[in-house]
């Protein structure tokens, strides 16, 4: 399994080059011991006196580097992005089949994504709380274990009604395992290619959705009565995994524990993370003296009732104000456009006349090389992580002006996979960035706080949406150009973003 990722495989170079790279990046001095192997750390200031210079926690995860302990967490994050990407797609897939089976129409379908909207604003609050008050583990746990129960579940539903309440329980759970998961790798990773390896994790979760997709393109024409049934079975299942992955997989953050001001445990979790990847952690902090008197510590925020709500609000407040309002517009545009137009394209194909499974299918191939690109340049310094979402919002908003005027089935083809190409990679990148931006003790908090939005913009852009399907026979270019302009939007407001992550170290507390 070590082996079967190349791209992480690379980033587990040597002690002494990874640490030597990482310099660019940190105030640290590099030296190695007599043996030109286990990297150690000068401990001594900069002025010449004996007094230590405090290091931060990204000193400490780059000193420990990546190995086994990233590849845990990356294995345990990919199997949720794989869950995650076949939810992406099972209701774009049982639309057309649910429409022909429990006799009910495009509007009336509506009610499904509609309600799951809702269910995804509960969860995108109610998760990241448990998270930033509890831990980054048991939350996980929960989350993932009911997505499961209720997603096996809801493939025995009876009626369209049965239907719609067990997707709703499955949708509260599944937003909040996105805004659960990206916190949590970060949190592993040191700051050199960090981006990369987020990244990555959305590969897999294009992979989950290709074969979600692949699935429905066999499944649903072969098994006409059962096949959306037995789509949504095997949905289930890699969450199934992933709970029981993360309840054996005992390692809490440290960044966490930091930020709570809990120092023994977390030292405890960084020796572990040390030895694990083959380093001692005495080599970076002496055992003499202790954590709080050797890292970067901010004073933790009071645990009251108040102190708590202070430090949450704090997203609204100076440096993070003019973040917060432009990522949320961003963000909101990014995934409602995404999953409403996700759900509605095989159906605008299947009234262009062209075979809306296989021409979906094709398109959920576009983006894997996507994200390979994505996972690129995001770490090309002068292009980072804001012209990377810029380059992505303006050819996602052409490719979508192309697709309102071209009819022909094979350039069709090659628009839809342009269209995912570029679209799908820009949500996990700007996932990344809200985690790099935002402190440790909030990080959770801001990212169930943007993914609340969506729900709520979204329950109205789903009604639209299936308003523009039925006007699209007679103005077939409408639904296109609408998103088209959308992602225009989103390009002129990425402008206005001007905190650039790439190589910067992550905050613990506000």
């Amino acid at each position: 399994m070590y082996r079967s990722l190349p791209s992480l495989l690379i980033m587990s170079m040597s002690s002494k080059k990874l640490l030597q790279a990482e310099g660019d990046h940190s105030s640290l001095k590099y030296g190695l011991n007599n043996s030109g192997e286990v990297p150690v750390f000068n401990d001594v200031a900069d002025d010449g006196d004996d007094q230590p210079k405090r290091r931060s926690m990204d000193d400490v995860l780059s000193f420990i580097g990546y190995g086994p302990v990233q590849l845990l967490m990356f294995i345990l994050t990919s199997i949720t992005a794989m869950g995650f990407g076949f939810e992406m797609v099972i209701l774009a897939s049982i639309n057309i089949p649910l429409q022909k089976q429990m006799n009910i129409t495009e509007l009336e379908f509506t009610v499904l994504p509609a309600s799951t909207n809702v269910a995804n604003l509960l969860g995108s609050l109610f998760y990241p709380f448990l998270s930033d008050r509890y831990g980054r583990v048991w939350p996980y746990v929960i989350v993932l274990l009911q997505i499961a129960v209720f997603g096996l579940a809801s493939a025995f539903s009876t009626s369209f009604a049965m239907l719609v309440i067990l997707r709703d329980l499955v949708s509260v759970s599944v937003e909040g395992a996105i805004v659960v998961l990206y916190p949590t790798l970060v949190e592993f990773l040191p700051v050199r290619n960090r981006g990369k390896v987020m990244m990555l994790v959305t590969l897999v979760q294009a992979v989950g959705t290709c074969i979600t997709g692949g699935l429905a393109w066999w499944l649903i024409p072969t098994y006409p009565e059962k096949g959306w049934q037995y789509l949504l079975i095997a949905s289930s299942l890699p969450f199934f995994i992933g709970a029981l992955y993360r309840a054996l997989f005992y390692i809490e953050s440290p960044r966490f524990l930091l930020a709570r001001g809990r120092y023994k445990d977390t030292r405890k979790v960084l020796k572990k993370m040390a030895r694990l990847n083959g380093k001692d952690l005495r080599d970076f902090i002496p055992e003499s003296v202790r954590l709080e008197d050797y890292l970067q510590i901010m004073k933790p925020s009071k645990r009251s009732c108040s102190g708590t709500i202070n430090s949450l609000l704090s997203i609204f407040k100076k440096p993070y104000l003019r973040t917060t309002i432009l990522l949320s517009a961003i963000y909101v545009t990014a995934t409602v456009t995404y999953f409403s137009s996700g759900i509605f394209i095989p159906q605008v194909l299947a009234n262009y006349q062209l075979g809306p499974f296989f021409t979906a299918f094709i398109g959920y191939l576009g983006q894997i090389p996507g994200i390979v690109l994505m996972s690129i340049i995001i770490e090309w310094p002068g292009v980072g992580r804001l012209n990377a979402l810029r380059f992505f919002s303006i050819l996602t908003a052409a490719s979508f002006f192309i697709f309102a005027f071209v009819r022909n089935a094979v350039a069709t083809s090659v628009i839809i996979t342009i269209i995912y190409f570029s679209m799908v990679p820009m949500i996990p990148l700007l996932l990344t960035y809200m985690s790099e931006v935002y402190p440790t003790e909030i990080r959770g908090f801001a990212s169930g706080l943007f993914n609340s939005l969506s729900p709520l913009v979204g329950i109205g852009v789903l009604f639209a949406g299936s308003y523009m399907i039925d006007v699209s026979v007679e103005i077939p270019w409408l639904f296109p150009t609408v998103w088209g302009v959308v992602f225009v939007v989103q390009f002129i407001l990425s402008l206005f973003l001007n905190i650039e992550t790439l190589g910067k170290e992550l905050k613990d507390t506000v």
